[in-house]
């Protein structure tokens, strides 16, 4: 195989992997740009191969490897920790309901995710992670909605305060864990999780709820179905 084959094979797997938006963000450029590389139309050379492999944390000559060949192997590279503006990648890891609850799953093995995003200008914790809403509890007509197919970025190092946007693991009457995205209510006497759309109901917080993180950032997907 060719070493453009190769370097080509390579790109499009870590554009996969963590997204072109973010690769671009990684490696300084446009979109438009990674988007060329990816489908063979951009020059590809040494320059470009040495400095995408410095912004993904990789070993000098990665991108001239074939590794496909190795599946697991090149599975479990591991996730890029390197971005600009304090922020790093964060890996999308599963779904949250803003409605009847979704049986929990913990965050992936570190260097597992469905993919990874970045953050934007939000600053995050190392542990912090995302997950797609799933629901209309969260969904409203004011200011602050989170409406189905949103990805919301979550750090669990961020101490939850009243007020706050957040993910909890709740235990329902069957025993199974299912999470949760919900606005918290730290009132004395009176801890709540609320949903911002009126026709959910609150859930008590007691010991059947545990807050995992407080949500950071709200993305919105205009194409979700």
């Amino acid at each position: 195989m060719l070493i453009t084959d190769i370097r080509l094979q390579n790109i499009n797997y870590w554009a996969d992997k963590i997204g072109r938006e973010a690769l671009a963000h990684l490696y300084g450029s446009n979109t438009s740009y990674i988007n060329q590389l990816c489908k063979g139309h951009g020059s590809f050379g040494n320059n470009t191969a040495r400095k995408l492999e410095n912004v993904l944390g990789l070993e000098p000559g990665w991108f001239d490897q074939q590794h496909l060949e190795s599946q697991s192997q090149i599975e479990n590279e591991a996730p890029p920790q390197q971005a600009t503006n304090h922020s790093s990648l964060v890996p999308l890891i599963s779904k949250v309901a803003a409605g009847n609850g979704l049986e929990a799953a913990d965050p992936y093995p570190v260097g597992t995710a469905e993919r990874y995003l970045h953050p934007g200008d939000c600053k995050l914790g190392k542990l912090s992670f995302a997950l797609t809403v799933v629901g209309e509890s969260m969904t409203t007509k004011g200011p602050l909605s989170i409406p189905n197919g949103s990805i919301v970025f979550v750090d669990p190092e961020v101490t939850p305060e009243n007020g706050h946007i957040v993910v909890a693991k709740v235990q329902n009457n069957k025993g199974e864990i299912e999470a949760t995205v919900k606005k918290l209510l730290k009132e004395p006497g009176n801890y709540k999780l609320i949903p911002l759309n009126s026709s959910y109901d609150a859930i008590p917080i007691d010991e059947n709820v545990q807050i995992v993180g407080v949500v950071k950032k709200v993305e919105q997907i205009l194409d979700c179905l």
